[in-house]
């Protein structure tokens, strides 16, 4: 099978599973993936060389890397796609989403911060709520500098993310810089969010969460 057949083959990816399947690969169906290749258009380093991995594909890789912290099932697939190759895209990908990130997740304002609290309050008849936050630890591999840092509460290495979401899932803040030791209360109160939300909440407003530790 020559090199042009096999970049054929691997860039008809989204052609060859149903929305099930990308889902559990890449935790999106068919159109998201297609709109984040969109929207990633502008910052992705794509080629124009007629062997190289197409837009979709390289997204593909970047999204199943996110989901599993492997490319195990390219490799598994066959598909030719080599390490320097999927760690490029990781990267662009990575790069990519972080420089539109603010576009979609921030915290809701007006018309949305109204429509947010009135959803809370359909689900629990709980007032005011405008946020749900909680921390989440992601392991990750030993590293290779500062490894206490990284070792949690549970005795191994992560990241602490602290997360707020609204009522339909969506994420409206997520931090991803702290290392597994730090305890989400001094997340809380240091990360940006925190204080913003301590300038700006309205007296019958709230961010709801667990008793952090």
């Amino acid at each position: 099978m020559t090199r042009q057949r096999v970049f054929r083959d691997l860039n008809d990816l989204l052609g060859c599973h149903d929305d099930m399947e990308l889902v559990r690969r890449f935790r999106f169906p068919r159109v998201s993936i297609s709109k984040i290749t969109e929207l990633r258009a502008n910052y992705l380093n794509f080629t124009e060389r007629s062997y190289a991995a197409s837009p979709h594909l390289q997204v593909c890789v970047g999204l199943q890397f996110f989901a599993s912290g492997t490319f195990q099932i390219f490799c598994g697939d066959g598909i030719n796609v080599s390490q320097a190759s999927v760690s490029r895209y990781i990267r662009d990908v990575s790069l990519g989403l972080q420089a539109i990130y603010l576009q979609f997740v921030s915290l809701p304002g007006g018309f949305k911060r109204v429509e947010v609290k009135n959803k809370f309050y359909e689900i629990a008849h709980f007032p005011g709520v405008v946020g749900l936050v909680d921390g989440t630890h992601t392991r990750i591999q030993r590293p290779s500098e500062d490894e206490a840092d990284y070792i949690n509460r549970h005795f191994y290495h992560s990241i602490n993310i602290q997360a707020i979401c609204q009522p339909d899932g969506m994420f409206s803040d997520v931090l991803v810089h702290f290392p597994g030791s730090v305890p989400d209360s001094r997340i809380w109160k240091i990360s940006g969010v925190g204080m913003h939300v301590e300038n700006t909440i309205l007296i019958e407003e709230h961010i709801l969460g667990d008793s952090c530790t």
